[in-house]
């Protein structure tokens, strides 16, 4: 069985090293975060797009 990261551990972590990080390294964090939601936005978009077309 393939173990699944616990994505919230994963975040924590992430912003805690941030906020020990230089100016650049806190940009580069949270352009991580604005990508990741933006991936995330796109997969919910996509699934709602796919269920509102009639299947042929």
């Amino acid at each position: 069985m393939v173990a699944i990261p616990n994505l919230w551990a994963i975040a924590v972590e992430l912003v805690n090293n941030a906020a020990y990080s230089t100016a650049a390294g806190m940009v580069g964090v949270s352009l991580i975060f604005i990508y990741f939601a933006w991936i995330v936005g796109m997969a919910l978009y996509r699934i709602a797009q796919s269920g509102s077309h009639a299947h042929h």
